[in-house]
């Protein structure tokens, strides 16, 4: 991996973004729009930044997820200490606050799930799942989505720097860190991002048909989530695997 010293960064090709700020870390894009700087701030201790340079480090060296996250280019050093790293830019809005209709909402959410397994499968998890680190952005005519705040994950045995929200209520309940909890926060998301839209005729369903079985599964899952009852559906099943949809084709066209 590429390092640059904070002495010798090129600020003057860089501006500040502080509406794009966090708790953690101050963000700076190139005037070309092209690269992205996150530099943490003083407060984060040593051992965190630490932490994520390993994981950054390791994430990296996997050739075949870069469509899941922004490609990271190089790291920011002060002397000896990580500080920060640049990584491709993207411009784009959180999930949430994109004009979808219910069946955009479907795919993308099905796509998104693809994409946490395959970091799962990398024995990646990423607990940090909610609207604002969904990047969503249009790439010739169609909708594509980066999860980003990238440094927070869990790969191998380097553990998540910030406990998520969610994660943190999952645990209270007696929850682990484990694949259960990814299912959990993935199911909260999904079900606050559709339910607004998301019309079930419970009542009016047909016995022994197919769309009775998806209708009654979606309904357990979300009364699981709705009633904080761990060890069940809504942490063993996806929710968005039990929803249909009009089928688009592989993506979504922007209108």
């Amino acid at each position: 991996m590429e390092t640059i010293e904070l002495k010798n960064f090129p600020w003057n090709e860089y501006r500040s973004r502080s509406y794009l700020d966090g708790s953690e870390a101050n963000i700076y894009v190139s005037f070309d729009s092209r690269k992205l700087l996150k530099k943490f701030k003083k407060c984060i201790l040593i051992n965190s930044l630490e932490n994520k340079s390993k994981k950054l480090l390791q994430l990296s060296e996997i050739s075949d997820l870069q469509d899941i996250y922004p490609n990271i280019n190089s790291f920011l050093y002060d002397e000896d200490q990580f500080i920060g790293y640049i990584m491709d830019y993207y411009k784009g809005y959180p999930l949430d606050e994109l004009m979808l209709t219910f069946e955009e909402k479907v795919i993308l959410l099905k796509d998104l799930k693809e994409k946490i397994l395959r970091l799962k499968n990398k024995n990646i998890y990423y607990f940090d799942l909610h609207f604002d680190n969904i990047l969503c952005f249009k790439q010739e005519d169609t909708l594509e989505t980066k999860l980003i705040d990238i440094d927070n994950i869990q790969i191998n045995h380097y553990k998540c720097d910030t406990i998520s929200f969610l994660l943190e209520e999952y645990l209270k309940l007696g929850g682990k860190i484990d694949q259960n909890a990814l299912i959990y926060i993935f199911n909260m998301m999904s079900y606050s991002l559709l339910v607004n839209c998301y019309q079930l005729e419970i009542n009016c369903l047909k016995e022994n048909s197919k769309q009775t079985f998806l209708d009654k599964k979606v309904q357990d899952i979300c009364n699981d989530l709705l009633t904080s009852h761990m060890d069940s559906l809504c942490d063993h099943e996806f929710l968005i695997d039990f929803i249909e949809h009009d089928d688009y084709g592989n993506k979504i066209l922007l209108k």
